[in-house]
């Protein structure tokens, strides 16, 4: 994107080129899980992984959310194809090749780390060193000029967005988050992918956590199976092997480490492309095999039924109004472009705004407002203030005298505001327009 701002500061163009870049990171994953279905199941394998992937509304919601999602997971699909291919040569330009893609994988996702570590890994029990330090050199020749920059302008080489947004996690631990609901939200956000975004399924199972463990135990077995099948297909451990043990981890380590909720589908977007790849290959199995054809045509009967069904919802996008898309009805809040658009109206020329979801409002405010982060996702001295319950001292020392923001962040702000925002005056001046469930809040704050 830097030749992008380098040649426009128009945001709304800069947007849409992040939107046109995602989406086709988006055609990329259906050719890609294809690719690595026909490895496996053949050309059945590939049409129905393909055929999954660019019908899925989950698919496509998660290539235009404008953030890394599908780039990640584009960079995670190609380091498998690619390690598959060295793999086959032994060539160690094809392992700096892979090494090359590792590296863009870890700079997409940091996350992106479980698969790295599991190819290195079972390349080494292979005892393939040279190999594993040919693509490991590789990689840190792509990764290593961001680790050095960030490490000399933050003292870290790791994002601590994570560690904010754990920061957030405590605020509804606090109130109605328990671990059998994160393993209940989990599981409905895995189980419809790709096919729908079970949203339905999902907000029962949370509301019974009891079915919801039930079913996600049952999923952690099918994963097993499914590895303990690719495992014996392989005659050992190979990448294919890796990308699915990645998928699992994923989903363990959002579901109890950073289960931050609302993040769960871009969160499992890679759970979500492996589910499809192993679904995939059960149909194309299925198909070859004509001797269980009692079992076959009523499960691909149901497999064209879901396919169709995906095709039915991912549809909607293409005609309902903007302001209530089947995304902002399935999944709260969204649309902030709007929402900026009217914050602004309502500020003063040159305000100090305050915000905890405050990307869009900077990157449109950014020549009118001072905008400051105060979840400590992107601003450490935030993040510190969120994890001393002190945030209020820390809006007031940068001079914000308005705040903007979804009805349960200004929850979130008066929960980690501490002594200052108990005092301080909330005076709501505006609001943006409604956006599915929800609207933005403006208020002037006085401060005591």
């Amino acid at each position: 994107m830097v030749p992008v701002f380098l040649t426009t500061d128009n945001p709304d163009i800069s947007l849409r080129v992040v939107l046109l870049f995602a989406t086709l990171c988006g055609l990329a994953n259906a050719l890609l899980l294809g690719r690595l279905a026909s490895r496996i199941a053949g050309d059945m394998g590939a049409l129905a992984a393909s055929a999954m992937w660019s019908f899925s509304p989950v698919a496509i919601a998660s290539s235009m959310d404008g953030l890394e999602t599908s780039l990640a997971l584009t960079m995670s699909l190609a380091l498998t194809e690619f390690w598959l291919r060295a793999r086959a040569t032994g060539s160690t330009r094809h392992y700096i090749q892979s090494g090359i893609f590792a590296g863009l994988a870890l700079l997409a996702r940091v996350d992106t780390v479980f698969l790295v570590a599991l190819l290195g890994l079972f390349e080494l029990t292979r005892k393939h060193k040279k190999r594993v330090l040919a693509a490991a050199a590789a990689a840190a020749f792509v990764v290593s000029p961001w680790w050095i920059y960030s490490y000399a302008k933050f003292s870290t080489p790791v994002p601590e967005s994570g560690a904010a947004v754990k920061m957030q996690v405590k605020l509804h631990q606090a109130s109605y988050l328990t671990t059998p609901k994160q393993i209940a939200w989990a599981t409905g956000t895995i189980i419809g992918a790709p096919f729908v975004d079970a949203k339905s399924l999902r907000e029962w199972l949370f509301k019974y956590p009891v079915a919801g463990l039930i079913l996600g135990v049952f999923l952690v077995i099918l994963f097993f199976v499914a590895m303990i099948w690719i495992y014996k297909q392989n005659q050992g451990a190979d990448p294919m092997l890796a990308l699915v043990i990645h998928g699992v981890i994923i989903a363990f380590f959002y579901t109890f480490y950073l289960p931050a909720l609302w993040f769960f589908r871009r969160y499992l977007h890679q759970t979500h492309a492996v589910v499809t790849l192993l679904l995939a290959i059960f149909a194309a199995e299925l198909w070859r095999n004509r001797s269980r054809r009692r079992i076959a045509v009523p499960v691909l009967i149901a497999f064209a039924f879901f396919v169709a069904l995906s095709f039915f919802q991912s549809s909607l996008f293409t005609w309902t109004n903007p302001s209530m898309t089947p995304d902002v009805s399935l999944h709260g809040a969204k649309g902030y472009r709007e929402v900026s658009r009217d914050v602004f109206k309502i500020l003063p020329e040159k305000a100090v705004l305050g915000a905890l979801q405050s990307g869009a409002l900077a990157f449109y405010g950014w020549n009118r407002f001072t905008v400051v982060n105060l979840d400590g996702v992107v601003d450490s001295e935030a993040e510190r203030a969120i994890r001393e319950h002190r945030v209020g001292e820390y809006a007031q020392s940068r001079g914000i005298t308005y705040f903007a923001d979804w009805p349960f962040n200004y929850k979130a702000f008066r929960y980690f505001g501490g002594i200052r925002v108990a005092q301080a005056e909330f005076r709501i001046i505006g609001e943006a327009r409604l956006q599915g469930p929800d609207r933005t809040l403006v208020a002037q704050i006085t401060w005591r």
